[in-house]
């Protein structure tokens, strides 16, 4: 453990050191109206925005799980049609083999 740093000596007298300085005023300064419409128009937008999409986002989940699971269901059966593909060409080359027939004859 670190103890902790000791203050630093600062070159303002130490009456002064504690205070902040004054912020600036300018005198003519109004807020347009122009400026204040565009940031509620987009403080608008961005509600509008967040809205639409929180609202759809369980859709949208819904969606991809359907999505997913269709591709998953075609992997499947691709799959296993594969797999059954490859055992019946697996069987008949064990079949060939028995009966001594010759691959090239098919």
């Amino acid at each position: 453990m670190f103890p902790p740093r000791k203050p630093r000596k600062s070159s303002r007298q130490s009456g002064t050191a504690g205070r902040l300085s004054p912020a600036l005023i300018k005198e003519n300064a109004e807020l347009s109206s122009e400026e204040d419409d565009s940031s509620s128009l987009r403080h608008v937008v961005i509600a509008i925005g967040l809205g639409v999409f929180f609202s759809l986002t369980p859709h949208l989940l819904q969606a991809y799980d359907a999505i997913n699971e269709f591709v998953n269901r075609r992997r499947s059966r691709r799959n296993a049609s594969a797999t059954h593909h490859s055992l019946d060409q697996h069987a008949d080359e064990v079949s060939d083999v028995e009966t001594g027939q010759d691959k090239n004859r098919r």
